[in-house]
């Protein structure tokens, strides 16, 4: 395998980044900054829940964005686990430490919003990235996909099912397209 790819390091964390702006600034914007914007509520119980479910869907949407970059590899492949996992770790502990800093007394609720923030649209892309980078395997040591059972040349060949479209003209001359997925086939 070829050595560390900067750039897509670089590429997978700046999209990270973006996708993570999206996804949490506008839910902060209408919970934190317009009074009322659910429904003229300001229960703080209420903020906290949407809070807390929007900012942990973000290690998932950053996840699946930084995954499909990192799949442009020519040398390694990517698990999918890591890069959610790590990321949720990682949200948890920014909400926690958010939570944990915005009850101490004296906390000034500008710094914990700004550490919330920073902490979700930086530090989450950039473990998710690590992640993915640490846990890539390179290609060449993939195996290669076998069938189930196999014999020699003149015997029978039993793989899986591979799907495969197909176009049929039916009654009437209508044109049809569909997919076959053929369960067992046999050479002989």
């Amino acid at each position: 395998p070829e050595g560390p790819e900067y750039g897509l390091m670089i590429t997978e964390s700046l999209f990270g980044i973006v996708t993570a702006a999206g996804v949490c600034l506008i839910p902060y914007f209408l919970l934190r900054i317009v009074p009322g914007a659910f429904g003229g509520t300001d229960d703080p119980t209420l903020q906290a829940l949407i809070l807390i479910l929007t900012f942990s869907g973000v290690p998932l949407a950053v996840s699946q964005t930084e995954q499909s970059i990192a799949q442009g590899s020519r040398y390694y492949d990517v698990e999918g686990w890591p890069a959610p996992l790590g990321g949720l770790l990682a949200e948890a502990a920014v909400l926690g430490l958010y939570f944990w800093a915005r009850s101490q007394p004296g906390a000034d609720a500008g710094a914990t919003e700004v550490m919330l923030l920073a902490g979700t649209v930086g530090v989450v892309p950039l473990v998710e990235m690590g992640m993915i980078n640490l846990f890539k395997v390179p290609r060449s040591q993939i195996p290669a996909p076998r069938a189930i059972f196999t014999s020699d040349a003149s015997g029978v060949k039993l793989g899986l099912p591979a799907p495969r479209p197909f176009a049929s003209v039916g009654a009437g001359g209508r044109m049809g397209l569909g997919v076959q997925v053929p369960i067992l086939s046999g050479r002989f």
